[in-house]
C-alpha cells in the first residue's frame, strides 16, 4: 500500500525523464545529475526503458552487427509495440514496472514510497510519454531536454559507430549512416507510433547545455540547486527573456498555434514585444473587444490552410490539361484526391509535398515581424539587439531579423517548415558560444535554462529573511525539493496504470514473471495470474476500488 509518511513527502520521490536527440551525450547528462542529486543526500537509480524491451523481445538479446542497426532495431521494437497494444505512451507505461522493480529493492514493498530517492529515465521520445508522467506524478516530474551542436552530434555518433565497428577506423565512413539516424531519431512522419523527439523536446521543465562537461555541471548544478530551494538564483538574461515573450504569445488567437516574441537590450532591457495575430488597420494587432476585430476565428477558417488546397487544386487542373494525370483526381476536391493517394498508395503527400508547407498566404503576422514592425512604428532601435521568440523563426520573418540588425534570436521550439537556414546559410549561425557575436552573422541559438511554464515555481519567492533580518540561503531553512505533496497516493495510480499495461500485454500472449521484474515475495507479486483478469487477487481488487477506473491507453477509463 502506499503510505504518508513525513520523510516520504517532505524528501519525495523524484522523476527526472532524460530527453535529448540521437548523439547527445546523455550518459554525461546523467552522470552529472546523480552526482548534483547525491550532494542533496538523494540516491539516484537509472531507469534504462530498453532493458524490458529486451526482455520480451527476442531480436534485442543478440549484438547487432553494427550500432546503426543496434539503434534502429531498438526504434523498430518500441514502435512495433506501441501498434500491438495501441498505446503511444507505453515507453512511459514500461518505465513504471522499471520503477516499481527498483522501488521493491529499496523498500521490499514496490508500494511504498522510497524517500530521497531520484529515477533518472532514459528517454523520452512522444509527448504521451511525459503527458503520462506529469499527470501520474505532477510537480515530482522534471523533464530535462539536453540541448548539443548538431554538427558535434552527428560527429560523435560517426565516432561511436566507427568504435562499434572493429573493421574500419574513419570516422567519415558513417557519417551518412549518423545522419539518416539523427532524421529517423528527430520525426517519423509515416508512422503513427514512431518517434517524435522533435514534439516532446521542446516540452521540458529545464534545458541544459551538454556540449561539454563544464556546460553540463554549470547548468545542471544551478538547475538542482533551484529545485531544492537555494533562495539567491534569479533568472537569467534568457530565462527573462523567453518568460516574456512565452507571455506575449498569450495574446495570440491564431488557429494554428501561439507564438511570442520579445526584442531585449543585450543588457536585459525591453523593447517591444509581438505575437502571431491579425493586423489592426490602427496599427500592430487586434485586441480583445477592438472595433472591426477581424481575426481569423471571425472568419472562421485559416485562409493559409484553404490557400494550399487551392494551390494543389490549380496544380493537378494545369497537369490534367497537358495530359499527365487522370481527369478524375481533378474532379474530386484536393482533400479528397490526397485521402484516396493515402488509401491506394499508404503515402500522406500532406506531409512530403512542399507545397503544403506554404506558409505565405496566413492573415496573421508572425510574432517577430509583429515586434520588428511595432519598433519601426514606434521609433524604437533594435539594431544590435536580442530577439526571443518561443519557436524558430521562419524564413520570412529571418530576412526581417536579418534586415533590422538583430544580432541573436533564443528559441524553444524548432518549425520544420523554416527554410531559414538554406535561404540565409551566409547570414545565419546555429552554434551557440559563450563568447562576443560575431558581427557578421546572426546568431541563432536554442535556449537553454529553466522553461517559461516553471518560471514562476521556481523564481517566485515569499521573504528570503528571518525574524531579525538575515539572509535565508533556502526557502525552506534548509535544503529539501521546493515541490508541495502531502501524500504518496500517486503510488495507487501508478500500480493501476501498470496492471492495466500487463493485462494489454497478457491479452497479446506476453507474460512477465516476478523474475523479469526483480520482485520476490512482494504481497502483490507481479507474477502471470495477476496479468489474467480472470484471476484477481483481493489486493488487486482493493487497489482498483480505491484507484477508481483503470486508465486506458487512449485517455479513457474502463473498470475490469
Amino acid at each position: 500500500m502506499s503510505v504518508n509518511n513525513k520523510q516520504a513527502t517532505e524528501y519525495p520521490e523524484l522523476f527526472f525523464p532524460l530527453c535529448g536527440a540521437i548523439g547527445v551525450n546523455l550518459e554525461l547528462v546523467s552522470n552529472v545529475l546523480q552526482d548534483q542529486l547525491k550532494l542533496f543526500g538523494y540516491k539516484t537509480v537509472e531507469i534504462h526503458q530498453t532493458q524490458f524491451l529486451q526482455l520480451i523481445d527476442d531480436n534485442l538479446k543478440n549484438r547487432a552487427e553494427t550500432l546503426n542497426e543496434h539503434y534502429k532495431k531498438r526504434i523498430k521494437s518500441a514502435n512495433d509495440y506501441r501498434k500491438l497494444l495501441e498505446d503511444k505512451a507505453l515507453m512511459a507505461h514500461v518505465s513504471l514496472f522499471l520503477i516499481q522493480g527498483e522501488r521493491n529493492k529499496i523498500t521490499k514493498d514496490p508500494l511504498i514510497a522510497a524517500p530521497k530517492v531520484a529515477y533518472i529515465i532514459r528517454q523520452l521520445k512522444r509527448t504521451e510519454e511525459i503527458e503520462l508522467f506529469r499527470e501520474l506524478y505532477g510537480k515530482q516530474v522534471f523533464q530535462i531536454s539536453a540541448y548539443m551542436d548538431p554538427i558535434a552530434r552527428k560527429t560523435r555518433l560517426a565516432t561511436k559507430m566507427r568504435d562499434y565497428d572493429n573493421t574500419s577506423t574513419r570516422i567519415s565512413d558513417f557519417e551518412g549512416e549518423a545522419l539518416n539516424l539523427v532524421k529517423l531519431d528527430d520525426n517519423e512522419p509515416d508512422n503513427p507510433y514512431g518517434q517524435r523527439l522533435r514534439d516532446v523536446y521542446p516540452l521540458a521543465d529545464v534545458f541544459i547545455d551538454a556540449s561539454t562537461s563544464d556546460s553540463a555541471k554549470k547548468t545542471i548544478g544551478r538547475f538542482v540547486k533551484i529545485l531544492f530551494g537555494y533562495n539567491f538564483h534569479s533568472p537569467s538574461r534568457d530565462e527573462y527573456g523567453m518568460y516574456v515573450a512565452k507571455s506575449a504569445s498569450l495574446r495570440s488567437v491564431d488557429l494554428s498555434r501561439q507564438v511570442g516574441a520579445a526584442v531585449f537590450s543585450p543588457k536585459g532591457e525591453v523593447k517591444v514585444l509581438g505575437c502571431n495575430e491579425v493586423p489592426s488597420p490602427s496599427g500592430g494587432t487586434y485586441w480583445e473587444d477592438d472595433r472591426g476585430d477581424a481575426r481569423e476565428f471571425k472568419i472562421g477558417w485559416d485562409t493559409n490552410e484553404n490557400f494550399k488546397y487551392r494551390l494543389l487544386g490549380d496544380t493537378l487542373k494545369q497537369l490534367e490539361a497537358i495530359g499527365l494525370i487522370e481527369k478524375k483526381y481533378v474532379e474530386m476536391s484536393t482533400r479528397d484526391f490526397l485521402a484516396s493517394i493515402k488509401e491506394e498508395k499508404k503515402v500522406d503527400l500532406t506531409k512530403r509535398l512542399m507545397m503544403m508547407d506554404v506558409i505565405e498566404y496566413g492573415r496573421i503576422i508572425h510574432a517577430e515581424m509583429n515586434a520588428i514592425t511595432d519598433a519601426a512604428r514606434k521609433g524604437i532601435s533594435i539594431d544590435g539587439d536580442v530577439l526571443y521568440c518561443t519557436t524558430f523563426p521562419c524564413h520570412l520573418c529571418a530576412k526581417h531579423i536579418i534586415s533590422a540588425g538583430i544580432k541573436r534570436v533564443v528559441y524553444i521550439e524548432p518549425y520544420p517548415k523554416s527554410y531559414a537556414t538554406e535561404l540565409y546559410i551566409d547570414d545565419i549561425s546555429l552554434e551557440r558560444s559563450e563568447s562576443d557575436l560575431s558581427k557578421d552573422r546572426v546568431h541563432f541559438e536554442p535556449f537553454i535554462g529553466v522553461a517559461p511554464y516553471r518560471y514562476r515555481d521556481y523564481f517566485e519567492k515569499s521573504k528570503r529573511k528571518d525574524g531579525d533580518g538575515k539572509a535565508l540561503e533556502w526557502k525552506n531553512g534548509a535544503p529539501k525539493p521546493d515541490i508541495k505533496i502531502k501524500t504518496t497516493a500517486y503510488i495507487d495510480n501508478e500500480f493501476a496504470y501498470l496492471q492495466y499495461m500487463l493485462s494489454q500485454f497478457a491479452a497479446k500472449g506476453v507474460m512477465l514473471s516476478d523474475e523479469d521484474h526483480n520482485i520476490s515475495n512482494s504481497e502483490q507479486g507481479y507474477n502471470r495470474d495477476t496479468q489474467q483478469k480472470d484471476a484477481k487477487t483481493d489486493v488487486e481488487i482493493d487497489r482498483q476500488d480505491k484507484v477508481g477506473a483503470i486508465p486506458q491507453p487512449d485517455g479513457s477509463a474502463s473498470r475490469d
